[in-house]
């Protein structure tokens, strides 16, 4: 009877555990030699919460390591269900983001903040970054949490009102420091984007 028990609450052991990394190595990294990825699953209200769980532990010493390490497996038993149900839903590779993809997607909204004067085009931003359309609209909604196109309008609007408050340049002088040529369109996403339009938005700085 004691033997039984002490069976069932045994504590992981050496081998356990190198079957476990093994175990996580095949689920998340792709096969083949020299090949690295980076996996963005769909958020998991479940595993949120069990990190909110192991940042709240205030015990100390052992216990704080016995309770970590119970929640520590959960959130990665979590971790590769989640994985698993992913990979059922993706239809293409284009979902999978290398590291190299990943900074490229990174340093674009810096790039773009930088010239936003410059003609942009889904295809000479997949030049520029070596991107796929789909991995590149992807990846920025990931990431970014918004599409290629409307970061680059934003930035621009931003810029254009920043434009205003700085600088005495007049209305067309700022729709063409900021890569566009319609006055008319520039009125429509301005009034969207502030709720007025580019004149009553000057007019409000006062003299």
């Amino acid at each position: 009877m004691v033997n039984a028990h002490a069976s069932n609450n045994r504590q992981p052991t050496h081998h356990d555990n190198r079957s476990l990394l093994t175990h996580v190595r095949t689920t998340f990294l792709p096969k083949g030699p020299h090949t690295t990825c980076s996996y963005l699953g769909s958020y998991n209200l479940k595993i949120a919460s069990k990190i909110k769980e192991l940042n709240a532990v205030r015990q100390k010493g052992a216990v704080r390591l016995l309770l970590m390490k119970g929640i520590g497996y959960m959130i990665l038993a979590l971790e590769m269900e989640q994985h698993k149900a992913d990979g059922k839903k993706r239809k293409t590779r284009d979902n999978m983001l290398s590291l190299k993809d990943m900074e490229a997607i990174t340093e674009m909204p810096s790039f773009i903040q930088e010239f936003p004067e410059r003609e942009y085009t889904i295809s000479g931003c997949c030049k520029q970054s070596g991107l796929s359309p789909a991995k590149l609209q992807y990846g920025f909604k990931k990431l970014h949490a918004t599409t290629v196109t409307n970061h680059i309008r934003r930035v621009r609007l931003d810029h254009a009102r920043h434009l205003m408050r700085e600088t005495d340049l007049n209305i067309s002088q700022i729709i063409y420091s900021i890569g566009l040529t319609s006055r008319s369109y520039f009125s429509k996403i301005f009034r969207n984007q502030f709720h007025c339009s580019p004149k009553e938005y000057r007019n409000t700085l006062g003299p």
